[in-house]
């Protein structure tokens, strides 16, 4: 494909369900007419590794509760790498249908799927499957990112921030609005390519694999880690939380275990967890 047939097939992936459409990675390379050899690469990469190994990184997930004003608390603030590592890409990738998908990519409005795209794209780089393969341009990429994070991590728990997420592209706690850009700006100040963009989010409320998270214009975006068998319970359970409703909440952990479609013991444990959720949030509304 051509730029502007990328950016077209880009814009209607976007606007698909997410049920209706292609894996993010499967998308990204029916963008690309030229076909992996994954023979070729897999070896390549084994060997590359041997002598260059990746450094070691860790996610952080949100721990279960509620965040932000619906308990009372400051809201959630959350630092943006995307930008910073996209223009660490056009830095550093040479390949010319890379830096044009991720162009693609970027030319879309703002979003969770324009962002996952991103990732994904980034993250095809080390997989041998893909025509975007090139592990050492990945590893190098990965480097300077990880250093940039070190230092935005620093800067946060050193001013007495606790990190509460810790994903491939952003930092998330709880600040004060005013205490979150005086943060940004010295983070800013340390980093060599680009800016870390500022998103305050009145609210988050987090249940396992799912969080929402209440953006400024008065929408909810969800957002989870992998996929499970409990993911419409664990939706429906949040749904009811944003209204701090926890009986309709146990209602639908009660009518899950009564259906025997689901494991007792797994469903007895969301129960817990919701009473903790309840314990913690009548102690902050009550200091």
């Amino acid at each position: 494909m051509n730029f502007e047939e990328k950016k077209q097939a880009i814009k209607e992936y976007i606007n698909t369900p997410e049920e209706d459409r292609d894996g993010y990675v499967r998308f990204l390379c029916s963008l690309e007419e030229e076909k992996a050899d994954t023979i070729t690469n897999s070896k390549h990469k084994e060997e590359y590794l041997e002598e260059n190994p990746f450094p070691e990184y860790n996610l952080k997930w949100l721990e279960h509760g509620i965040y932000g004003e619906l308990a009372g608390q400051n809201p959630y603030q959350e630092l943006d790498f995307e930008k910073f590592s996209y223009n660490i890409m056009k830095e550093l990738v040479d390949d010319e249908p890379t830096l044009e998908t991720m162009k693609a990519i970027m030319s879309q409005p703002k979003s969770y799927d324009r962002k996952r795209l991103r990732v994904y794209l980034f993250e095809s780089m080390k997989k041998a499957r893909t025509p975007y393969f090139n592990v050492e341009k990945y590893r190098e990429i990965l480097v300077q990112m990880l250093e940039a994070k070190s230092v935005a991590e620093e800067v946060i728990e050193d001013e007495g921030y606790t990190v509460l997420t810790k994903t491939f592209d952003s930092f998330g706690f709880l600040a004060e609005t005013g205490e979150a850009r005086e943060l940004q700006a010295k983070i800013n100040e340390k980093l060599e390519y680009s800016k870390l963009d500022l998103e305050t989010m009145p609210s988050v409320i987090s249940f396992y694999n799912i969080a929402d998270f209440l953006h400024e214009d008065g929408d909810w975006g969800r957002v989870k880690t992998g996929g499970t068998d409990y993911d419409e319970i664990k939706g429906r359970i949040i749904d009811q939380l944003k209204e701090k409703d926890f009986d309709s909440a146990r209602e639908i952990i009660i009518e899950a275990i009564q259906s025997g479609d689901y494991n007792r013991d797994k469903l007895t444990e969301y129960n817990g967890v919701l009473n903790q959720i309840k314990s913690e949030l009548n102690q902050t509304t009550l200091g």
